[in-house]
This record gives structure tokens, sequence and C-alpha cells, in this order.
């Protein structure tokens, strides 16, 4: 009675870790369809400023990356503590763009496909149910689609 239990569980057990594995390349597959396809979606860079001396030491970011990494930034740190420098007094997003300037040309084009993909209205809809691109959310939506970011 225990030989066939054990090859009941063990049958189980390979079933389950067949479903996992399909459902593994399912969303892999989804994944880079979405990287694929975020060259040829249009970004919203004719409404984004930034500071005129900010985007004239832009070495690797566009305007609308660097407000990207600076808004996720400033979510991430969370809100300045008195006395204690905030994400914008460190100036995370322009030393991010500094250091993404030396990268390897490979690294450089992942980031700027995950940025898109990040921002996007089409892909914040497809991902998250959201209407809006990130940099467009309030910060407490921000929030949560950072926090599902970063638990998917």
């Amino acid at each position: 009675m225990r030989v066939a239990d054990s090859s009941t569980q063990q049958a189980s057990t390979a079933e389950g870790s067949r479903s996992s594995r399909r459902r593994f390349l399912k969303q892999t597959l989804v994944g880079a369809v979405a990287l694929s396809a975020s060259k040829f979606i249009p970004t919203e860079m004719s409404t984004v400023t930034i500071p005129a001396d900010v985007a004239a030491r832009l070495r690797y970011f566009s305007p609308l990356e660097y407000l990207i990494v600076q808004q996720a930034a400033e979510r991430i740190v969370g809100a300045p503590i008195p006395g204690k420098p905030g994400a914008s007094d460190v100036g995370v997003a322009a030393r991010a763009d500094v250091f993404l300037a030396t990268s390897d040309p490979e690294i450089q084009e992942q980031i700027h496909q995950l940025l898109t993909v990040f921002n996007n209205p089409f892909f914040t809809f497809l991902f998250e149910f959201r209407f809006s691109s990130f940099v467009r959310m309030k910060t407490d939506d921000q929030d949560s689609y950072i926090e599902g970011w970063l638990t998917s």
C-alpha cells in the first residue's frame, strides 16, 4: 500500500513541476515579446521636462528615463527625514546616469528596454491593469506599482 501511495505522490509531483515549468516558459515568452515590442511603443518624450542644467549633464539617460529613475528612487527611499538627505539630495538618478554611461552596450540596451516597459501605459495596463505611465501615477499608486515589480 505504501508503494502505491509513494508512486502516486511522485507522479503528482512530476506533473506539478511540468505545470510550473510550462507556466515559467509562458511567462518568459510573454516577457521576451514585451521587451522586443518595447522598441516600437511610443514614449511620452514630448511632455517631459527636467531642469536644463540636469538635461545638459545627462550622458546615458533620456530626460524621460532620468525622470523615471528619479521618481522610482524617491519612492523606494521614501519621504525625506529632516536633517538627512533624500534620493534627490544624493542624486541617485544622476549617479545612475554616470554609471550606466560606461556600462557594457548590451546592459545599456537592456536598461533602456526595462525603463520603457516599466513606464509605458500599454505595459502598465498589461501587467497591472493601470491606465497610466509610472511618471504620471500618484505617489501611492507608484508605491504599489513598484511593490508589484519587486514581488513579481
